[in-house]
């Protein structure tokens, strides 16, 4: 287990196996609906890839889930693709 350093002042958890592809990119901590995410930019368009997605090869058709260890975590135990439909159902519900 690794990390990887963000903006914002936060981190990434990677696996080892990871690290090394996963390094050579500058990577920005983003927030939405109150979670963080780690993310970078790619191309002239400033195309918005999401770590989780490149460590499960995700297509656009697929989503990535997070598990209990949060949306920083992205090691693969806690990773797993799933369709939009199962990953809605993982959102949290508001409380008011």
């Amino acid at each position: 287990m690794k990390t990887i350093k963000l903006s914002q002042g936060k981190e990434a958890i990677v696996d080892d196996a990871d690290y090394e592809s996963l390094s050579k990119y500058r990577w920005h901590a983003t927030q939405s609906n109150h979670d963080w995410y780690a993310r970078r930019s790619c191309g002239k368009r400033n195309k918005k890839i999401y770590m989780h997605r490149q460590i499960l090869d995700l297509t656009d058709k697929n989503e990535g889930h997070h598990g209990p260890g949060g949306t920083l975590d992205n090691r693969r135990a806690n990773l797993e693709t799933c369709s939009r439909k199962e990953n809605l159902a993982y959102r949290k519900f508001r409380k008011d």
